[in-house]
């Protein structure tokens, strides 16, 4: 996972999945790129109305743009890499929970955890008192 989304600049800024590419079977992507894009707009809306809408095209706004790039980084970086190791633990066993060690009663386990972390996923926008579950390594029987 990447731990910068954008350019020092702010000038150039990664969303979706050119900053954090999921694994496709829980079908994150659109959803992660929503959310960036809610965070990062609302970044920008504050510096908007702290300096004024008729300031937008200043250098003010040019000035003030890295520190709503970091904002949204720092809203983001986290929980979408969170939402990394979800998609892909999901991925391993929707696509081998045969080979998963611990039998029938590990799986059992982990699609706990997972239904768990999906709950807490679908609460959008984020409680921040509320931490999320772990998501934990999932052990393939080697062949």
């Amino acid at each position: 996972a990447l731990k910068q989304w954008s350019t020092p600049s702010g000038r150039v800024v990664l969303l979706g999945d050119a900053a954090h590419a999921p694994h496709p079977d829980p079908g994150q992507g659109a959803n992660q790129t929503f959310e960036d894009v809610h965070c990062l707009t609302a970044a920008i809306d504050k510096i908007i109305a702290d300096i004024g809408a008729d300031k937008v095209q200043s250098a003010e706004m040019n000035a003030l743009l890295p520190a709503a790039v970091r904002e949204y980084e720092e809203m983001r970086v986290h929980r979408a890499t969170l939402v990394q190791r979800f998609c892909a633990k999901s991925g391993l066993i929707q696509r081998g929970n045969e080979l998963v060690k611990g039998g029938q009663a590990r799986l059992d386990e982990h699609l706990a955890e997972l239904e768990r972390f999906r709950d807490w996923l679908f609460r959008y926008p984020p409680d921040p008192t509320v931490a999320p579950p772990a998501v934990t390594e999932v052990e393939m029987i080697d062949e």
